[in-house]
């Protein structure tokens, strides 16, 4: 049996692809996971590679990015920050943007720019933690961080891991949803995975 599974906008959170329970309910089709049920009554399947883009259910809830992102320009404000290799091509590729989630579940996204000359890619978490990748018309960057844990080190961790697996698309992630766990893999089952 073959079945699709899609939820959640995954700017805002990678959350529980499928309630295992539900699985029996899965129609044959298409979306962005394709499943299929296995012998052995695991669900298994690779992402679709598409534009993701999810309305967000109605049983989640964003926190408020209001305040989150005053705290976060008030830090930067505090800060003198330090230079990055993290691009801002890269922080808008959406590949890479599905692997930081993965990686950073719970971070938000945004775009915010104080000035013309400089372009602010920003990643807040409800923990308090924030990151802020800067660039300016000449390319340069600089990277900005506070909070409870050092959001930008782990964007850089992100991307080196991204960069030296040949920047994977969603068509090397795959999906393994069984009664304890939903985990997300690339390119195998064995291979790199998380745990949502």
């Amino acid at each position: 049996m073959q079945a699709a599974v899609h939820r959640h906008h995954f700017e805002h959170h990678v959350g529980k692809f499928a309630q295992f329970q539900q699985m029996h309910e899965l129609r044959p089709g298409y979306g962005y996971v394709k499943l299929r049920m296995r012998e052995d009554g695991r669900a298994e399947g690779r992402f679709v590679d598409s534009v993701v883009s999810f309305m967000p259910s109605r049983e989640s809830s964003s926190p408020e990015i209001g305040p989150m992102m005053r705290a976060a320009i008030a830090g930067r404000a505090a800060t003198t920050g330090r230079a990055t290799r993290v691009a801002a091509e890269v922080l808008d590729d959406p590949a890479f943007l599905w692997a930081a989630q993965l990686a950073l579940p719970g971070t938000i996204r945004l775009r915010y720019s104080a000035t013309r000359e400089v372009a602010g890619r920003w990643f807040l978490h409800p923990d308090g933690s924030w990151a802020v990748v800067e660039s300016d018309v000449a390319g340069g960057g600089r990277l900005y961080e506070g909070g409870t844990r050092p959001l930008g080190s782990n964007l850089e961790a992100v991307m080196a891991s991204w960069l030296s697996n040949g920047r994977p698309g969603l068509r090397r992630y795959g999906l393994t949803v069984t009664p304890q766990a939903n985990v997300v893999w690339l390119d195998d089952p064995g291979g790199h995975s998380w745990t949502l």
